[in-house]
């Protein structure tokens, strides 16, 4: 005759499933909240490079803002700079909150943004507005040496929410180094 089995003795696999139900639950849920985090990271970091970029295009816009209404066409182009720059400086605080060294890398982008195409758009205001189809290429404007600057944002968001090969390549690098 055998023995009748003990609550003891089924009890343990119970336990040890819940256990582990609970473990891939829990590490399920950890993966996706970190997931959709990193994703509204990058979607952030993406939106300051848009706001960046916009403002870049306004040597442009003004050289190219119609000449029949210079009156309309400067407070349209001016309110649209004005929105622009609320963004980028939401943005610059943004990424100084989000990440120190992102941040720090997004402001040096912004400094240098203003600096260099604010100028072009101080000189695009003192020209007429082009008036020909030719006219519409327009070669005398030089963004170039913003190209490092943001180079070095790119390279800091790499580290910050690139593919985790990357991060771990970057963090192995930098220990040894």
């Amino acid at each position: 005759m055998r023995p009748a089995p003990s609550s003891s003795g089924l009890l343990a696999p119970a336990v040890i499933a819940a256990l582990v139900a609970a473990t891939v639950s829990f590490a399920t849920t950890w993966i996706v909240a970190w997931r959709e985090e990193r994703s509204r990271r990058r979607k952030m970091f993406a939106d300051a490079f848009e706001a960046y970029v916009s403002y870049k295009e306004f040597p442009y816009a003004i050289r190219r803002r119609r000449g029949d209404q210079l009156s309309e066409e400067r407070q349209r182009i001016s309110g649209e700079l004005r929105h622009l720059q609320e963004r980028l400086s939401f943005f610059m605080a943004w990424t100084q909150v989000e990440s120190p060294k992102v941040g720090a890398a997004y402001t040096a982008l912004v400094e240098g943004l203003r600096r260099i195409a604010g100028a072009e758009i101080a000189k695009a205001w003192t020209l007429e507005p082009i008036s020909r189809d030719e006219e519409m290429n327009i070669g005398d404007v030089n963004l170039s040496s913003l190209k490092p600057l943001e180079d070095a944002y790119f390279a800091v968001l790499k580290r910050r929410v690139g593919p985790l090969r990357t991060r771990l390549r970057w963090r192995k690098n930098e220990t040894t180094a």
